[in-house]
């Protein structure tokens, strides 16, 4: 029984380690990416929920953090300067809370110097998206395609995040056409 868990493991390392990474570089056809869904962003501040459809042209970051969580609270001042840095170039972000209650997050926000976009969303919608575990990042593209899913927080993500928004939004300078 060892035996085969041992040759089971060796053959799904050998099936990883030989697949490309970049299918693209391969030769091999990319599968196309899927829509990221039709939902609404409620904000925090009031108002009208916000369809994740507006964004439509712009790419998109969509951040699943709680005030509780320590890994959001060291994301959180990286997200926001990738939106101050990005945001004037096109690119949409949503922070989307995900406290049982709206209760103490605008002064968390205040208290962090956070300005970016911040909104909620109702449990079932959370579920239906894969939020199961914070922060989670999903990195949309103009089309409304997702580029990427990030689960947890690394350095490392950020700076891909941001390698991948330098071929999505015109470079400094150039405008855009929100």
């Amino acid at each position: 029984m060892k035996r085969v868990a041992i040759l089971a493991v060796a053959l799904v390392l050998a099936i990883v380690t030989t697949v490309p990474l970049n299918a693209a570089d391969a030769g091999a056809a990319v599968p196309r990416a899927p829509m990221f869904p039709k939902v609404s962003l409620v904000p925090l501040s009031g108002g009208e929920p916000v369809p994740i459809t507006s964004y439509r042209g712009h790419p998109v970051l969509v951040n699943f953090w709680a005030t509780w969580c320590p890994p959001c609270r060291a994301e959180l001042p990286e997200l926001q300067q990738l939106y101050t840095k990005y945001g004037p170039r096109g690119l949409k972000v949503a922070a989307v809370n995900v406290n049982r209650s709206s209760s103490g997050v605008a002064e968390f926000l205040k208290q962090h110097r956070l300005t970016l976009p911040v909104f909620r969303m109702d449990e079932a919608t959370l579920r239906r998206l894969g939020v199961g575990s914070i922060p989670m990042s999903v990195l949309i593209d103009a089309t409304g395609r997702v580029v990427r899913v990030y689960r947890g927080y690394s350095p490392t993500m950020v700076r891909d995040i941001e390698a991948r928004l330098a071929g999505m939004i015109p470079a400094k300078g150039h405008g855009t056409d929100s």
